[in-house]
């Protein structure tokens, strides 16, 4: 069984003696209200995410934390403080994210990031081979990989943090969507188009999905912020 936890403790590896250098990567994100940030953080920064872009909305309390050690030095910070234009405006949401994003693809070429993931504060990236791998086996010139979702699903009421303590995932009738998270190559044609994909303006074809073939690879765990187990959660595949 995969266990978030085990992942979170591990840190990054090392390349091998004569192996390839690492594939440098960023995280680009808007956040409001979320749940276990630090941990979220923490996660990703043992993963191997170089840099943080994150744009924070009506939720000043989470200042404190992002510009204190160990994350001021990785965190490129934006804010958005009045509350009343953000609330339940789901209509402009990817509106914003998609201005965010492709300013942190700007910023990505001045840090000599190569790649930027988009993903929300309740998802988390899991991968079982290290990135450069899975870019190395893209196909030649693909500027957008696709990873596919995997829905958490709780089976206690007692799952304080959902990300520790949820181990069982599916991808099948799933709740959530099921179009997958991108991450794109930080090249000056790129732009996020939509929340689930980069494209780039002048390459023919610019999408490297990852379902199917490459399902195996990679994917992004969606924790959904439910408590309660749904009654045919039992039925559902383990993740392994």
């Amino acid at each position: 069984m995969l266990s978030l936890a085990s992942v979170f403790s591990g840190g990054p590896k090392a390349p091998a003696p004569g192996s390839t250098k690492p594939v440098c990567a960023g995280l680009a994100l808007l956040t409001r209200k979320p749940m276990h940030f630090e941990w979220w953080l923490r996660y990703h920064m043992a993963l191997g995410i170089s840099h943080f872009f994150i744009h924070v909305e009506d939720t000043p309390e989470l200042l404190p934390l992002l510009q204190s050690e160990p994350y001021r030095s990785r965190v490129s910070l934006t804010r958005k403080e009045d509350e009343g234009a953000f609330k339940d405006n789901y209509w402009t949401l990817q509106d914003r994210q998609r201005f965010h994003v492709n300013s942190s693809l700007a910023r990505c070429r001045e840090m000599g990031i190569d790649w930027l993931f988009h993903v929300d504060d309740d998802e988390l990236i899991w991968l079982d081979k290290p990135f450069r791998d899975i870019v190395a086996a893209a196909p030649r010139g693909a500027t957008n990989i696709t990873f596919s979702n995997l829905e958490a699903i709780p089976t206690t009421t007692e799952a304080v943090n959902f990300f520790e303590h949820i181990h069982t995932f599916t991808k099948r009738r799933m709740l959530a969507y099921v179009n997958g998270k991108p991450v794109g190559r930080t090249l000056p044609t790129v732009k996020l188009d939509g929340p689930h994909r980069f494209s780039a303006r002048t390459a023919p074809c610019a999408c490297a999905c990852a379902g199917g073939r490459a399902r195996a690879l990679t994917a992004a765990a969606r924790a959904r912020r439910t408590p309660a187990p749904r009654p045919q959660a039992a039925r559902r595949m383990r993740f392994q």
